[in-house]
Formats: structure tokens, C-alpha cells, sequence
């Protein structure tokens, strides 16, 4: 049976289908999704990004978002998911195709190498901090 109308997940499966499926393997890990040229997210597709965002997180992975336009960067500022994804986790898109991406891939081996190895034991989600907002 479909969902009823009022769940946000009612027109969030494909969405959902496109990312790669996050599990205890592997471990920090980055997804970098390139937005170039998509002005309106639209609430369906935020709301994705937020679950996502939060379930690599919950697995010490991380969700960053490169090529982003002024519009869709003031999306995620007015309904909170940019504190949740983190600031320093979003590039803004640039003139020169694929600079954003690049700057993306760069912060994203920086914070691979900052990791520390596997623990023995996971934390549990409630043990994991939410990223600090960086101005």
C-alpha cells in the first residue's frame, strides 16, 4: 500500500533509491552530491537530503554537497539543514565547471585523513554529536 499523503516519504523513494545505501561498511566514507543547476530542491528532496545526511552520520560517514546555486544554498539556510549537513560541507557553485566539486573532493580527503582508525566498538547514534556550525 502507498503511504498516506501527509508522510514525507510518500514521493521520497526514488530519491532515496539514487544514493548508495548506507551500512556499518564502509567507514568514513564521504558522499558528495553535485547540484549544479538546480535551483528549487523542493521540501520532498530536503527532506531526503536530511534523513540521508543524518544516517551517514549515524555510521561516521559524512554528506557533502558540491556546485550548489545562491537559491538552493537559501534553502537549506531557511529550513535549518545546513547546520544539520554543516556549512563547511556545502560549495557554492562557481563560474568554472567542477571547481566546486574539486573543493568538495579536497575537504572531503582532508576529513578522511582526520578520522581516527575503526573503534573496536561503534558509538550509538545518541553518542554522536551533531557537526558544529562553522560562520
Amino acid at each position: 500500500p502507498e503511504p498516506p499523503p501527509s508522510d514525507p516519504r510518500a514521493a521520497a523513494p526514488p530519491h532515496d533509491e539514487q544514493h548508495p545505501v548506507v551500512t556499518d561498511q564502509p567507514y568514513k566514507t564521504v558522499v558528495i552530491l553535485s547540484l549544479r543547476g538546480y535551483e528549487d530542491l523542493g521540501s520532498t528532496f530536503l527532506t531526503v537530503l536530511e534523513r540521508y545526511a543524518a544516517e551517514l552520520r549515524e555510521h561516521h560517514n559524512k554528506l557533502m554537497l558540491a556546485s550548489m546555486s545562491l537559491n538552493a544554498m537559501d534553502q537549506l539556510q531557511k529550513t535549518g539543514l545546513i547546520r544539520k549537513i554543516g556549512r563547511q560541507n556545502v560549495f557554492k557553485a562557481t563560474d568554472q565547471i567542477g571547481e566546486a566539486g574539486l573543493a568538495a573532493w579536497d575537504a572531503a580527503e582532508k576529513w578522511v585523513a582526520e578520522q581516527p582508525e575503526r573503534p573496536a566498538k561503534m558509538p550509538n547514534a545518541a553518542e554522536i554529536e551533531e557537526p558544529e556550525e562553522v560562520t
